[in-house]
């Protein structure tokens, strides 16, 4: 199974307790694993492939920009398969705030990204997806997840991409703005 290490985590994480909150979900986990970029990823900073600019990648028939001043680290070796990147977005502490684009074929149903139960549709250019936004409490960290998870076919195989962003909530309206940037940036090519 290729589901992200991410998803799986999130999905165990978001299981538990849902409290109503703006335009997102709040969840009180006092044992979720999910504390900060660290505990979502093994990539780190400064370690393979760099990613600046705007990424184009011919196999997922897709492109993508990063915002100006941030790097992508695709933490394996330059002729390892591509799957994504990590973007951290904090310079002295790159545990704390990261965007992380997982992309991969669907090999089975089971691949599938996990849709949590607190998503809402969401259509960025041509494609279809969804995103969910949660307020995560855990190891005494007040902390943001958003997750939009995009799908689209390619020549008959179907390509899922999920785009993390974690954040501590206090630098939330910040960072969420150079997340839209990212996100809205995602485009496929006529060619599928």
């Amino acid at each position: 199974m290729t589901t992200s290490l991410f998803s799986a985590t999130l999905f165990y994480a978001t299981a538990q307790i849902f409290m109503p909150m703006a335009n997102a979900s709040e969840v009180a986990l006092e044992k979720s694993s999910i504390s900060n970029c660290e505990s979502v990823t093994l990539v780190r900073k400064n370690v393979g492939n760099a990613y600046k600019g705007s990424v184009t990648n011919d196999d997922y028939s897709m492109s993508l920009v990063i915002p100006k001043g941030l790097i992508g680290w695709g933490g394996v070796a330059e002729d390892a398969p591509f799957h994504g990147f990590t973007i951290f977005l904090e310079k002295a502490d790159s545990s704390s705030a990261c965007i992380v684009f997982d992309i991969h074929v669907r090999v089975n149903a089971e691949d599938k990204p996990v849709r949590l139960h607190s998503s809402h549709r969401i259509k960025i250019k041509n494609i279809s997806g969804w995103q969910s936004i949660n307020r995560i409490i855990t190891k005494g960290e007040d902390i943001v997840v958003i997750t939009t998870a995009l799908s689209y076919t390619k020549a008959g195989d179907m390509i899922d991409s999920e785009i993390t962003m974690i954040v501590p909530k206090l630098k939330y309206t910040e960072k969420k703005v150079i997340y839209d940037t990212f996100i809205s940036s995602f485009k496929i090519s006529a060619t599928r």
